[in-house]
């Protein structure tokens, strides 16, 4: 009986994937008759995507190993595994586990530790309680160097990093999250404290990377192109859930099993379809993409693209284009996150849209005014402007007075239309207008508009061509904050809200009360042209501009009662 336990003390420790079915109960499914079958919930399968996770774990000629699987694919379960087979194997090794928040953190640290409680385990190894044997440190009972400095075992959040020491294996286990990628600058944060980790791991040791996709350039993108985790010193496992999200001909979004099929028994196309309908009613499709199919953003027909974005040069023609000034402003100056908007875009005959201009800051209400009396006054001149869309949050606000009396002392005449803010809820809706235009090759970033602007945090990009490196393909595509807030999925949305407008704005102005201050009459082409810009220059002057200054100034006086 000895020799037989013997025998299957090493099966177990031979492979993650055998303890966790054979010793901590995480086993197949078993039909009516007993037989281990691989539908339903499902277990720790020996086979498939599951069985590459636990060989690239278990894999000691790899120092740095990269795993990004869906959510729900038992790879904290491995992990749990993999960290009690390493301890039961080697009771002086010294384990470093980082996770996002400190409750979660806490969470896995006690599944750990209740693992090496499990009876089985104290039957086969021993009682593992050791001197030390906290919710998030303990040192097991049968280590023999007194002399090391770290415990067995140590769990540490990005709440709480660690500050020092040197571990045999430092695990990240889901390290990021929505929050991390929300701006720039906590994207590059989280990549900041990556870097600080590194130090942690001992000569010779392990450093594992577990997690799911956030963003296509989050810290596990950078590490997917990083050298050291691809062979002979790294490895990786990067997977979906074996579907993909379509849209049926009636607009309902279904899943298509992939030719290479479910990654995950357990995660069946029944059981997907239903989180994606889900998820889809609260308008969080892309977070689903991320979630199960391990994309950044979802490949269906409604998202926009970095190839969506075509720079191109300023040209002489482009005088003729319709000119729109378009603004959002913060909901609250308090508010770190929401920044205001100062747009300028064009339109031509064939309603291509250019953008001509975009600055963000966040801003006081004068330096509200002065961003945009500057894009105002260098545009209005170069092409045909017609007018300034605002949202009526807008215009209730300190922006509106600052505006109106400068106006006035500037001599600048405003022809501005009030649109209601749309509900959170719908702010998508006005976004999606634009994703044909965007689509169909209709939208130009021109060279004209700023590549960088100030944050609360320094200096960051705002616009280029060439900025995003493409791991996957090799090529370089556009990127920056512009880019971002389209085909990330973030709540934050200025710059595609403020774009939009200029959509909702053509549709709109003709039933709208302008507000106008003077400006001197310049002749304008008369009617009668072919051209669509044209004649949309020859009808908004014969609107606006048949009155002398003197005419239009009494007619102002007389509305105000002066």
């Amino acid at each position: 009986m000895s020799k037989e336990l013997d025998q299957f003390r090493q099966w177990v420790l031979s492979d993650t994937g055998v303890l966790c079915r054979e010793l901590l109960g995480m086993n197949y499914d078993e039909d009516e008759g007993g037989r281990h079958v691989n539908v339903g919930k499902g277990g720790i399968v020996d086979h498939g995507k599951t069985q590459e996770i636990i060989s690239l774990l278990d894999d000691r000629s790899k120092q740095f190993k990269l795993v990004k699987a869906p959510r729900e694919s038992r790879k904290s379960s491995i992990l749990q595994g993999f960290v009690v087979r390493h301890i039961l194997l080697n009771p002086n090794t010294r384990i470093c586990y980082i996770g996002r928040t400190d409750d979660i953190t806490r969470g896995k640290a006690l599944a750990i530790r209740s693992r090496l409680e499990d009876q089985r385990v104290v039957e086969l190894f021993g009682e593992q309680h050791g001197d030390k044997w906290e919710e998030m440190e303990f040192t097991v009972a049968a280590r023999t160097e007194r002399g090391l400095q770290n415990a067995t075992f140590t769990a540490f959040s990005q709440d709480s990093p660690p500050t020092g020491g040197r571990f045999n294996i430092v695990i990240l286990d889901d390290y990021i999250d929505d929050k991390n990628v929300s701006t720039p600058a906590q994207n590059k944060k989280s990549k900041d404290n990556f870097a600080l980790l590194q130090p942690l791991v001992a000569r010779g040791g392990v450093l594992i990377v577990v997690g799911t996709t956030w963003a296509d350039d989050d810290l596990y993108s950078d590490l997917e192109a990083n050298p050291l985790f691809a062979p002979p010193q790294g490895g990786q496992v990067i997977c979906g859930a074996g579907v993909r999200v379509i849209t049926n001909i009636d607009g309902r979004m279904d899943l298509e099993v992939l030719e290479t099929g479910l990654t995950f028994p357990h995660l069946t196309k029944d059981y997907l379809t239903q989180k994606l309908h889900g998820m889809a009613r609260k308008g969080q499709t892309d977070h689903f993409c991320r979630q199960y199919l391990n994309e950044a953003t979802s490949r269906t027909s409604t998202m926009f693209r970095r190839q969506y974005f075509r720079d191109l040069g300023w040209g002489d023609d482009m005088t003729q284009l319709s000119g729109y000034l378009l603004t959002d402003t913060a909901v609250s100056l308090e508010d770190e996150g929401c920044y205001s908007v100062v747009a300028y875009m064009g339109i031509d005959a064939a309603d291509n849209l250019y953008l001509l201009d975009l600055r963000v800051g966040h801003w006081e209400p004068s330096e509200f005014v002065n961003v945009f009396y500057d894009v105002l006054e260098k545009w209005q001149p170069r092409v045909n402007h017609v007018g300034e869309a605002w949202e009526k949050i807008a215009l209730a606000t300190a922006y509106r007075d600052s505006i109106e009396k400068d106006s006035r002392s500037r001599k600048i005449r405003l022809h501005t239309i009030e649109m209601p803010r749309p509900p959170r809820s719908q702010k998508m809706g006005r976004i999606m207008r634009l994703h044909p235009v965007m689509m169909n090759k209709h939208f130009y970033v021109v060279d004209t508009v700023p590549h960088t602007y100030e944050d609360l945090d320094g200096t960051r990009v705002l616009w280029d061509p060439e900025g995003f490196f493409d791991a996957r393909t090799k090529t370089k595509m556009p990127g920056g904050e512009l880019v971002d807030e389209f085909i990330k999925a973030t709540a934050k949305k200025d710059i595609p809200d403020a774009l939009a407008m200029i959509l909702e704005y053509e549709a709109v102005r003709g039933g709208h009360k302008r507000m106008c201050s003077y400006r001197p009459f310049k002749p304008r082409p008369a009617a009668g042209s072919s051209s669509l810009t044209e004649q949309r220059k020859a009808a908004y002057h014969a609107a606006h501009y048949h009155q002398t200054a003197s005419d239009w100034w009494d007619r102002t006086l007389h509305e105000h009662g002066l």
